[in-house]
């Protein structure tokens, strides 16, 4: 009778991140001959009124991936013109998403995401394109508003899981 309880409690472990878990050969393989990434950071104003900014979260992301040897591309608004003329795709993105929901006056959830979006084509029409997700971490769990350390050191562990994957495949 505890056995059925015991392995549901362990699927939503697992999925909601609280028990880590590789990415996917395939997923790692949709990283390969990738030239490298800009990121993007999106923080939800929950996050941000407690203590969560943009900015430095960005600065770390950028600092973590400069020191692992990932290329960092300019931002959108900075190559979209390439010899004059529009640039019909955008670089591949490495965003970071975190969210943070109250749960109580002590205790809060949190859900910080790593998604990796490229361009894609469609077969019939390359210049019909559009972004997907090709590669995704999600990491969940609760923190105390005066420690915000789970949150990024979850951020720190996605992105080095991101670092992992591309450098398995990327290496010459």
């Amino acid at each position: 009778m505890h056995q059925p309880v015991c392995a549901t409690a362990a699927i939503v472990l697992y999925v909601v991140g609280l028990i880590p878990h590789g990415q996917s050969t395939s997923q790692k393989e949709l990283l390969r001959e990738l030239k490298g990434v800009t990121v993007t950071v999106r923080i939800n104003p929950k996050a941000e009124r407690v203590g969560l900014v943009e900015s430095q979260i960005r600065t770390d992301v950028e600092q973590q991936l400069r020191s692992a040897g990932v290329p960092l591309l300019g931002h959108p608004r900075d190559i979209l013109l390439a010899g004059g003329r529009r640039v019909n795709s955008f670089p591949p993105f490495l965003s970071v998403l975190v969210d943070v929901t109250p749960q109580g006056a002590k205790a809060r959830t949190y859900k910080v995401e790593v998604v990796v979006s490229q361009d894609a084509a469609d077969p019939q029409d390359p210049r019909a394109k559009t972004s997907v997700t090709t590669w995704r971490v999600t990491k969940a769990g609760t923190y105390n508003r005066r420690r915000l350390k789970e949150v990024r050191r979850d951020i720190e562990i996605g992105v080095d899981q991101f670092i992992s994957d591309y450098v398995a495949v990327n290496t010459k």
